[in-house]
């Protein structure tokens, strides 16, 4: 079910720590202090982040370049005090590290408007890699604040607050402050040497006054957050979506007490105004708060999947009449009010948010997402061609920098609720494939030297609706190198999939010179035929009239689907300027010179298809969810959107790279006599023995690829 608070309406509260003392929120981070400007996006070297980092005294580090930093597996350790890093200060798309996290060891700190995304960094499962995202460590880590990060993938925890877990209070870190930031998807059976360690934020022995306030916790099995022994600390407003086995957890392991001189003693927290939301991987009967501690509880909610209240506490919970502290200031929303404001304004750049924080915002809309083993089950890695943008620095410096932070604030979109279905994606596909295919592995490509990443470009808008694609360019890209273009659509039913799954192949065309796309289009959950057609034609419009900014050639666009999305991609390749499929961008600029079918049907109408795609026992099936209605009811729509029926002399030349599952082959063979007949060049390539998402996996990815390569070259030269 879609998640039961959303609203489009405007937020009648905000989560302001403006004025709020004690928790580490008013520390002076590097206020006062030298500016420290980031000029590239490496790893190491005077003007990288890292340099900036290490540098001793207040300081303040702004950025003038936007992009993704690899910090190819070795985190950046944070030492010298009086730091703040002003992430919003970079040019968009903003700050992201990857394979690696930020560790801060050292006192007075403030980190704002940054993405750590460390992820499984390519290694096996369980070899030891285990890098947290944020990790505060030790005892001189004290008046610290994280304010709107946003922090996924990582393989420890996603955030952490630790040090010496028996040496006493003074022995840790303390008085921290985690504020509204997206807090996601720690990898499950990754790279912990212990296997499945979803975790969101460790609040380890000792650690105390955190407060850990307006965050969305989001498909994080365990610790959303975890409180440990001798804690202390408040949970405020946070939104905690799809854990698994745990949400608010406090309590110690007592077997880690045996031999230690100090005994253990409960957490002591007060829990106010937060939200829980049952997702796919939650445990049936979880509490909000649960095992063993001393918690004030106060405006709290429960929801499981059929919006029923769930029981706020279970396990040896102790509850305290009175706060047992607060952050002096803090005040409230309202739990029933919290989702509709938190949702628009928490993690990075919430008015400037990466793909991955679009989609978690969205599956959580939704209703959707999952625990993920590993990043490549989602986007993966993000690739971004640096931005720069020079900066004057006023004497003001603190009210540029609030400015600039409002401003990623306001100038947020409300959120709008986009239905979605993710139960296609990478992950589902390869765990009921290898069960077939035991040796199968996920295809994956490589950027090539030189190839660059545009991502998230808005192509289209449809009302409030934003339509993206990620554009790839191929090494040494010029305005005006007239390179041939390759728009890509992604399958999954018409209802279900992300452009993401059609990014190897178009990292591999990229790679050889290529001009690729992988396009977002409405699916039938938020809108039914023709739109997702329409989409389509836009984004073809879109790129040629972007030809001249990205070397395109408009005379050489070709069109590669997968799935339901080779039957799209088909469709859209056979009615060049047909009225009912046109759409402002796509008049007179939606042809093609060529169409790949990657096990794509061709016809809804003939017997083969009708038995498939319009089974009685599916209510609706995914074609008759698409057009709102089975083949009897509607049954000019389902004619109107085979290709067969525009099959022939106007047709461009077709590939079709078929598995062995006869049903997807439906009208393949009508079409290419139509084809054939009128002097078109069609080709077949069939993988024998192989799953229907066969592109999506070696060994038949890269002959695929190959195949692919070489048709395109020929009929677009």
């Amino acid at each position: 079910m879609a998640f039961v608070l959303f609203s489009c309406a405007s937020a009648l509260a905000t989560i302001n720590l403006e004025g709020v003392r004690g928790f580490g929120v008013d520390t002076p981070g590097g206020r006062g202090g030298k500016i420290l400007r980031v000029t590239n996006l490496q790893n190491h070297g005077e003007g990288s982040l890292r340099w900036a980092l290490r540098q001793p005294g207040p300081r303040i580090v702004v950025f003038e370049v936007g992009g993704v930093i690899d910090l190819g597996q070795a985190n950046i350790l944070v030492t010298e005090p009086f730091l703040t890093i002003a992430g919003q200060t970079a040019p968009s798309p903003g700050i992201t590290l990857i394979r690696g996290g930020l560790n801060i060891r050292t006192h007075d700190v403030r980190v704002q408007h940054l993405r750590v995304r460390p992820g499984d960094a390519g290694q096996p499962a369980r070899s030891g890699w285990a890098p947290d995202g944020i990790g505060i460590s030790g005892k001189d880590a004290y008046r610290i604040h994280i304010d709107h990060c946003s922090t996924s993938w990582a393989v420890d925890e996603n955030m952490s607050a630790s040090g010496a877990r028996t040496g006493g209070p003074d022995a840790t870190s303390r008085q921290i402050t985690i504020s509204n930031s997206i807090i996601a998807e720690g990898l499950d059976y990754s790279t912990h040497r212990k296997g499945k360690h979803s975790k969101g934020l460790l609040v380890h022995d000792f650690v105390r006054d955190v407060a850990v306030v307006g965050n969305l916790f989001a498909s994080n099995d365990r610790r959303n957050p975890y409180f440990k022994a001798h804690t202390t600390g408040v949970v405020v407003n946070n939104l905690i979506y799809n854990p698994g086995s745990a949400a608010i957890q406090l309590g110690y392991i007592e077997d880690e007490w045996r031999d230690v001189d100090a005994a253990p003693v409960n957490p002591r927290v007060a829990v106010v105004g937060n939200v829980l939301q049952y997702g796919r991987d939650t445990y049936s009967d979880l509490a909000l708060v649960s095992y063993q501690g001393d918690v004030y509880l106060e405006d709290n909610l429960v929801w499981n999947l059929d919006g029923e209240p769930m029981n706020i506490v279970q396990g040896d919970i102790r509850r305290l009449e009175e706060k047992p502290l607060w952050p002096e200031g803090l005040r409230t929303i309202p739990a029933e009010m919290l989702s509709r404001e938190l949702l628009k304004t928490v993690g990075a750049r919430p008015a400037q948010r990466d793909a991955v924080d679009q989609r978690i915002i969205a599956q959580i809309m939704a209703g959707q997402g999952r625990i993920i083993d590993s990043q490549d089950s989602v986007e993966g890695y993000p690739t971004q061609v640096p931005v720069f943008r020079s900066l004057a620095v006023p004497e003001d410096v603190d009210a540029w920098l609030s400015r600039l932070s409002r401003e990623l604030l306001e100038q947020a979109e409300p959120i709008v609720r986009i239905p979605l279905d993710d139960s296609f994606n990478v992950q589902s596909a390869f765990n009921k494939a290898r069960k077939t295919y035991p040796d199968i592995q996920v295809a994956r490509v490589a950027p090539g030297q030189g190839t660059e990443v545009l991502r998230d470009v808005v192509y289209r808008r449809v009302g409030t609706r934003a339509l993206h694609l990620d554009l790839f360019l191929p090494e040494e890209w010029q305005p005006a190198s007239d390179r041939p273009a390759v728009l890509l659509v992604h399958g999954g039913g018409w209802r279900s999939g992300n452009r993401t799954l059609q990014e190897p192949m178009a990292r591999y065309l990229a790679n050889r010179g290529f001009v690729t796309a992988t396009v977002e289009y409405r699916l039938s959950p938020e809108a039914r035929y023709p739109a997702g057609v329409q989409d389509v034609k836009s984004a073809l419009g879109w790129l040629r009239a972007q030809a001249g900014r990205y070397g395109i050639d408009p005379e050489r666009l070709a069109v590669i689907g997968a799935s339901s999305g080779a039957q799209i991609a088909t469709l859209v390749g056979v009615t060049s300027g047909l009225p009912i499929f046109e759409t402002v961008q796509s008049a007179g600029k939606d042809s093609v010179q060529a169409i790949v079918n990657l096990d794509g049907i061709v016809s809804f109408t003939t017997p083969m298809a009708l038995q498939h795609e319009d089974d009685p026992r599916k209510n609706p099936s995914a074609a008759g969810a698409w057009f709102g209605g089975r083949y009897q009811n509607v049954p000019d729509l389902w004619q109107q959107a085979s290709p067969l029926e525009y099959a022939g002399a106007g047709a461009p030349p077709t590939l079709f790279v078929n598995s062995s599952h006869p049903r997807f082959h439906a009208g393949r063979d009508q079409y290419i006599a139509r084809l054939s007949e009128a002097g078109v060049a069609t080709e077949i390539m069939t993988h024998v023995d192989a799953p229907h998402p066969y592109w999506l996996f070696e060994p038949w990815f890269t002959p695929t690829a190959e195949r692919v390569y070489g048709f395109l070259n020929r009929v677009m030269q």
